[in-house]
């Protein structure tokens, strides 16, 4: 399935593609629709449920210095997982780089979503992404990375190259007067308040 919008990077047109087991990019020729390339899955396979395999993704993908980038998000309703994002060499398919938005030191303790459902922002000049991250699987666990997302874009051989290099914390997306009263707070605070509006119900 192709949920996100094409990229077109002259003679190919790039979709990000969900599968049952992981999502992966494919790059068509524009004048024929012929495979150029296909990566490999850019996003682990997290779950060992049958019925929802692995990660997906909901993004766009963008091209952000000669590589394509990918968000991906864990299946629904796994409660130990985490999103991330990939990047991929736009001309062979290569996945070059592919980083958790939650530290896996982070995982061990517990911690787990963050999800980048979103399309990234990228900054050709300082050759930044920024990317919108979905909020924690479990409420109270907040680790600063599951925030907005500023990823390090710089060139391949670079310390920081694919790595999330700051965050910052969101607001909660509803704006009753309770809500605006924890709008400082983390979004997983907000909605542990049993005073806060549950949008689901």
């Amino acid at each position: 399935m192709i949920v996100g919008a094409a990229l077109v990077d002259g003679s190919s047109v790039v979709f990000l593609v969900d599968e049952f087991t992981a999502p992966y990019a494919i790059a068509l020729k524009r004048s024929t629709g012929a495979v150029m390339w296909k990566s490999a899955p850019f996003a682990p396979p997290l779950s060992s449920s049958a019925a929802q395999a692995g990660s997906y993704t909901n993004s766009s993908p963008v091209l952000a210095n000669g590589f394509i980038a990918a968000g991906y998000s864990a299946p629904e309703g796994d409660p130990t997982a985490t999103g991330g994002f990939a990047l991929i060499n736009a001309k062979t398919g290569a996945v070059v780089r592919s980083t958790p938005t939650i530290p896996p030191a982070a995982q061990a303790e517990g911690y787990s979503g963050g999800g980048l459902w979103s399309t990234p922002a990228y900054d050709p000049t300082t050759k930044y992404l920024y990317w919108g991250a979905r909020q924690p699987e479990q409420q109270g666990k907040a680790v600063p990375h599951n925030r907005r997302d500023r990823e390090d874009r710089r060139e391949p051989l670079t310390a920081t190259f694919g790595q999330i290099v700051a965050s910052y914390e969101g607001n909660v997306d509803q704006y009753t007067t309770t809500l605006q009263e924890l709008s400082h707070s983390p979004a997983c605070e907000a909605t542990a308040n049993e005073a806060v509006p549950d949008p689901h119900r």
